[in-house]
Order: C-alpha cells, then sequence, then structure tokens
C-alpha cells in the first residue's frame, strides 16, 4: 500500500485504548478513516466489581466513548446494530453449549459471525464501500507470494496475543483487514494514547463475556443437580452444571481432605464429577470443525505446538489429519484438563496454521 489515500478503511472501535490508537495510528498515515462501533446488548446485564461485560450495560459507556474519540479525530462514526445477531450467532450458542456439558468460547465465535462477517456487512450496508476493516488486535497478517495465501501470526506482544481467538477466519477476511498494532506490546499502545492525548489512555481493560451474575439472566432458575466422585457417591450438591467447566478447582462448593477438580459434566443426569488432578491428564484430543488458516488441507500428519486454551502454554504435538474438518492430536507429554467445546488452535513458531472445537480428550 503505497498511496494510502485511497483506501477507505472502517476502524472498528470499542471504546478502549487498543481500537482508538489504531484509529489515530491510521489517521496519521494518511487513510480515509471512519469509526464503526458494534451494538450487541440486548440485556441489561451489570457488572460484577471490576470486571464489565461486553454485552451488558457497560456497552452504553462504550458506545459513547468510541464517539467521542471518532468526533475529536474529526472522522464519521457510524453505530452498527447488531444485537439480533450476536443473540442467535453468539448467545444462543452460548448456553446450548454449557447445558449440553461442553464449554463454549463465545470470543471464537464473535469474532467469526460478528466482528468480521456481521460488522463487515452491515458496515457496507449502513456506510457505503470500503477497501480494509482495522481492528486492535494484538496479531499479524502476512501474504505467503510462494503458497499464494494468507497468514495469520502471533502478535508481537505475547501477553496479549488474540491470533487464538482469531482461528476462524478465511482468506478473504484476512486480504481486507489491517491490525495497526502487530508490531506493538500493550506499553507501547498506552504510551502512545498519553502522547495523543486519548481519554482511554488510562481505561482498564477489563472486559469478561461472562461474569457470575450473568448466570440467572441467561439460564433462568437454578437447575440443582449432584455432585459425585469417580466412584459414584454423592458429595454436594450443585445450582447448575453451567456454572462448572472441566479442570475447574475453585468454587465447587465441596469440602475434602484434598483439592478436587471438575473432571466430567453429565447433562443426561445433571451430575457434576469431581476427582484428583491427576485424573485431568490426556494424551490427546479429538478436534472437529478444523479451519485451516494459513495452509491448505495437510494430507500427512505435522508436528506443532497446540493451544487448547487463551492463557495456556502450547504444547508439542503431532496432528493426524482424519479428512480436511477433523484431527487426532497426540501430545508428546501429557496435557492438563481437555475440556470439550474450547478451542485447539495448531502453531507452526508464531503462525497460527489451523484450529477447531475440542470433541472430546484421549486419556492415556
Amino acid at each position: 500500500m503505497t498511496q494510502t489515500r485511497k483506501y477507505r478503511v472502517a476502524v472498528a472501535m470499542s471504546g478502549g485504548v487498543d481500537s482508538s490508537v489504531t484509529a489515530v495510528l491510521l489517521k496519521s498515515q494518511g487513510f480515509d478513516c471512519f469509526g464503526v462501533t458494534m451494538l450487541t446488548a440486548s440485556r441489561d446485564i451489570p457488572a460484577d466489581k471490576g470486571k464489565r461485560v461486553c454485552y451488558g450495560l457497560d456497552q452504553r459507556r462504550d458506545v459513547e466513548d468510541a464517539a467521542a474519540q471518532a468526533e475529536a479525530l474529526r472522522i464519521p462514526h457510524f453505530v452498527i446494530d447488531l444485537r439480533e445477531a450476536f443473540e442467535t450467532q453468539v448467545i444462543d450458542y452460548f448456553k446450548r453449549e454449557y447445558l449440553a456439558g461442553r464449554t463454549p468460547n463465545p470470543c471464537v465465535r464473535c469474532n467469526e459471525t460478528i466482528k468480521f462477517d456481521s460488522l463487515i456487512r452491515e458496515t457496507r450496508r449502513v456506510a457505503g464501500e470500503f477497501d480494509m476493516l482495522a481492528t486492535g488486535h494484538f496479531c499479524r497478517v502476512q501474504h505467503l507470494d510462494g503458497a499464494g495465501r494468507w497468514a495469520l501470526l502471533r502478535g508481537q506482544d505475547q501477553a496479549h496475543d488474540q491470533s487464538y481467538f482469531l482461528y476462524r477466519l478465511g482468506q478473504e477476511v484476512l486480504s481486507r483487514v489491517m491490525f495497526p498494532l502487530a508490531e506493538m506490546d500493550k506499553a507501547q499502545v498506552r504510551e502512545l494514547a498519553m502522547r495523543f492525548g486519548l481519554k482511554s489512555a488510562h481505561r482498564p481493560k477489563s472486559v469478561d463475556f461472562v461474569v457470575p451474575r450473568t448466570f440467572p439472566v441467561l439460564f433462568g432458575k437454578p437447575r440443582p443437580g449432584p455432585i459425585k466422585d469417580l466412584e459414584g457417591r454423592v458429595v454436594g450438591k450443585h445450582q447448575g452444571i453451567e456454572r462448572f467447566t472441566i479442570g475447574q478447582r475453585h468454587g465447587i462448593g465441596v469440602a475434602s481432605g484434598g483439592r478436587l477438580y471438575v473432571i466430567a459434566l453429565e447433562p443426561e443426569t445433571n451430575t457434576v464429577v469431581v476427582g484428583p488432578r491427576e485424573a485431568l491428564m490426556f494424551k490427546g484430543l479429538m478436534v472437529a470443525g478444523v479451519n485451516w488458516v494459513s495452509m491448505a488441507c495437510p494430507r500427512r500428519p505435522l508436528d506443532v505446538l497446540v493451544q487448547i486454551r487463551l492463557n495456556q502454554q502450547p504444547a508439542r504435538a503431532r496432528v493426524q489429519p482424519i479428512g480436511c474438518d477433523r484431527v487426532r492430536v497426540e501430545f508428546n507429554k501429557p496435557v492438563f484438563a481437555v475440556a470439550p467445546g474450547q478451542s485447539a488452535v495448531f502453531y507452526d513458531g508464531a503462525m497460527v496454521l489451523g484450529g477447531g472445537v475440542i470433541e472430546r480428550g484421549i486419556r492415556g
């Protein structure tokens, strides 16, 4: 991109520091920018102390902050109403997965169906055609000339890397997105925000998809059931399996001489099974719905790094393709707490090769 002024760029603005700095950087580089903010809050969900939910009462302030930032930059700003799409694509999926005893990944779902699909489509309808969508994600896009593909890579800031959430993006989207913060770390972004005099410079990053008081709003009345140990003995009572995930230790509500973890969720009997940590070690897993991002569907096994949750250190493993949309993963060393419903993302160094949804873990 040498003649940057001809490019019309939609900047996804959340009101936070990352997207605000993104807008400032692009405008200073001569792009024809305008801001877009998603409206997804269809429920009045109050935040817990010190936390904010991305689809509750806090979004009113987010929209106001984004609009004020756009006005300060003297760029147009549009609010894109995606409440219906968010309810059906993200909220309904979230509830369905938890009630089935799986652990959903709403941020992956939101990026795939809302931020990089519905938002792009509705922005074109409301604001007209544009060339690129820019966001404040900490990740990179690179064109692989030899392969003729666009690759998704981790951002420079490993602590804030968000490539794990974007593995479902396709080639068309990757060819039309910009991540201006790719080579920065969070400290540099805040420093730039202060230098530019942005109000968001000191705004804490504390957005959560779900907080404890969200459950009654989304799931209704509690659905009590038994908590059992591995021998089938009832050791406690729970208020709904949707409040638990595989590997959870805190908040189980069972007194024991040793540490107990959630081992399994059984929706058929509304049962939570608990046990010791060693019962949560897995030698592999099955992954379905695989999307190959930076490479075509492989025909042979791959030796890769596999990340099975956002804050987990990637583990070395061999991925055995079973067709193009399903794989078997075998870890070099056992890993802790494989949760069906979560995403398994495959990396070659910093490059995202692909990923999918965990079907089940494979024990030794």
